[in-house]
Order: C-alpha cells, then sequence, then structure tokens
C-alpha cells in the first residue's frame, strides 16, 4: 500500500514538473482565490476635472507618473489624481511623506484588494 502511494506521489510530481506549475507566489499568493490588499495613493480629489488635470501636470512636471480617474462618491463625480499603488503599507507611507515634504497637500490612501499587473514591455 505504501509503495503504490509513493508510486502516485512520483507520478503526481513527474507530471508537475513536465507541464509547468507556476509557483504560488507568481499567481498572486499561495491560496486559490486571494487578492492581497493594494495601496493607492492619490494626490488629490477634484470636483472639476481641469482642477484635476492641472494637479497631474505638476506632478508629472517633477517626475511622477499622475493620471486622473473618475470616482464616485456618495453619488458625486470625482477627479482623483493616482501616483502610485503598493502592496507594502511601509513603502505607502514612505511615498506619502515624500509627495507632502514636495508640498503638495491632499495626499490620501485607498486600499482595495486586486493584483498591480506586470509592465508591459
Amino acid at each position: 500500500m505504501k509503495l503504490k502511494r509513493l508510486w502516485g506521489f512520483l507520478v503526481a510530481f513527474a507530471l508537475m514538473l513536465a507541464v509547468g506549475v507556476p509557483h504560488a507566489s507568481a499567481a498572486g499568493g499561495s491560496t486559490p482565490g486571494y487578492k492581497p490588499k493594494l495601496h493607492y495613493v492619490y494626490a488629490g480629489s477634484f470636483l472639476y476635472k481641469q482642477n484635476a488635470y492641472n494637479r497631474a501636470a505638476a506632478l508629472k512636471k517633477q517626475g511622477y507618473d499622475a493620471f486622473v480617474k473618475v470616482a464616485y462618491v456618495n453619488g458625486k463625480k470625482f477627479y482623483r489624481v493616482q501616483v502610485g499603488v503598493f502592496y507594502s503599507p511601509k513603502n505607502t507611507n514612505k511615498y506619502v511623506k515624500k509627495l507632502k515634504k514636495k508640498g503638495f497637500d491632499g495626499v490620501f490612501v485607498v486600499k482595495k484588494q486586486g493584483y498591480i499587473p506586470p509592465k508591459k514591455q
């Protein structure tokens, strides 16, 4: 009986090697369906679209990768200027401090579950 179990394990292991099963960390976690918590950093939220684009332009001028996203809060439309997304709260806090030190007010973080897609090459 032990020999059959061992044989079954070896066959399954050989199939995994042959087919190529990705490591759990490559799939974003070890638990199926797991989505890590992301920290989205915004450098302002505006009722007027032009104000958001002005803020994004100022950030881009200083080398930040800023862009405008629309968000609805209690039925109101806001234009948010996103400047970063992080897995680590530590990195998020460093980035927020850096933005505030550069003089950008209204910086805030929104936490959501999801993935950061890999950059296209």
